[in-house]
């Protein structure tokens, strides 16, 4: 089905269930892959990790690599250029927003293993810092990674952590969250389009995701932008640590809906 799709299917994973087997391939996809190719790749795995009772030996060796300076999967930070150098020592593609879709995939992994993850508070420093910069970069995710990161690290500390890791990220965002939230109101703002929809690229939706066309790429919303526009408020709450999620759609929006899909045209297909 994958290769009928367009898709190419996953391999198998290049491991067996030993620690030795597992702490090798991970150390050498951390030193030959860039952040955002490793975290997907062993995130795509967390199943078969779990399953396999592996997936300690992959944060043993997350933990030996991550840099306490910035509580990031990285060499250094050159605030000259605004750049992170990966752990291969070369600067990422990815900019300080983008490096948090390892950060984000990373504490998905941690959250299943039921593990505080090492040095929280830099993470947080540094995922502040990306939120404030204001750099939008080229894709929406760029925006939406940080923010989900930021999440997920509450709810680890929360249920791995303790209270004075808890007080201390608290403490963090709530010095930090208008700028924050001033920041995403503008970042969002470059990709909205002039019907009032998102689109995921700057300059419009993104024809192909995976090397699998999905649209024309012309300067509209899209499904991909939307949805994670969209599901802000309730990364939101996460971050500040809100119990209960504010709603993005109400009652009138769905007779809404139904009036608009009532009054519009049949579709008919070529």
């Amino acid at each position: 089905m994958a290769s009928q799709a367009g898709l190419t299917p996953n391999p198998a994973a290049d491991w067996q269930p030993n620690v030795q087997s597992v702490t090798s391939y991970v150390n050498n996809l951390l030193a030959t892959k860039s952040c955002e190719s490793w975290s997907n790749t062993l995130q795509t795995q967390l199943s078969t990790f779990e399953a396999t009772g592996m997936l300690d030996a992959v944060l043993d060796v997350l933990d030996a690599k991550i840099n306490p300076e910035y509580g990031l999967w990285v060499t250094r930070y050159d605030s000259s250029k605004d750049v992170y150098y990966n752990l291969m020592k070369t600067p990422t593609s990815e900019v300080p927003y983008g490096i948090y879709t390892c950060a984000y995939k990373v504490m998905i992994m941690y959250n299943a293993g039921k593990r505080v993850v090492p040095y929280a508070s830099k993470m947080v420093e540094n995922a502040i810092k990306a939120i404030c910069s204001r750099d939008p970069g080229v894709r929406v995710t760029y925006i939406f990674n940080p923010w989900a990161t930021l999440g997920n690290v509450r709810e680890n500390l929360v249920f791995y952590g303790n209270s004075a890791m808890v007080a201390d990220y608290d403490a963090q965002i709530k010095a930090n969250i208008l700028e924050m939230l001033s920041a995403l109101r503008g970042s969002l703002g470059k990709y909205k389009r002039s019907d009032g929809s998102y689109s995921y690229l700057q300059s419009g939706s993104k024809s192909t995701i995976y090397d699998t066309p999905v649209s024309l790429g012309k300067e509209e919303g899209d499904v991909n932008g939307n949805n994670l526009v969209m599901s802000f408020a309730m990364h939101i709450c996460h971050t500040i640590g809100l119990v209960h999620m504010i709603p993005v759609f109400g009652e009138q929006h769905g007779k809404l809906m139904q009036e608009l899909l009532a009054k519009a045209p049949k579709i008919v297909k070529k």
